[in-house]
């Protein structure tokens, strides 16, 4: 079963690629194999192959978005 920690870990880890600090995508990596191999005792072939399709959806809008902002993540 997903956890609320499991899903705040996982968010905050893609914040921290997200921003730059890179040596975070291991935790991000890890968090997110977690979160698929709890959801694939759950969910259908069907229901994962859709959930993949709209989170490659979801990342590919985000990429696009995040290009035209510009983002001062130096401190």
């Amino acid at each position: 079963m997903l956890q609320p920690h499991d899903m705040s870990r996982t968010v905050e880890s893609a914040l921290h690629v997200f921003q730059g600090k890179h040596d975070k995508l291991p935790d991000l990596m890890q968090d997110m194999g977690n979160i698929i191999l709890r959801a694939t005792k759950r969910f259908t072939t069907t229901q994962l192959v859709l959930a993949a399709g709209g989170l490659t959806i979801a990342a590919i809008l985000l990429a696009k978005y995040s290009e035209d902002l510009d983002f001062d993540f130096d401190e």
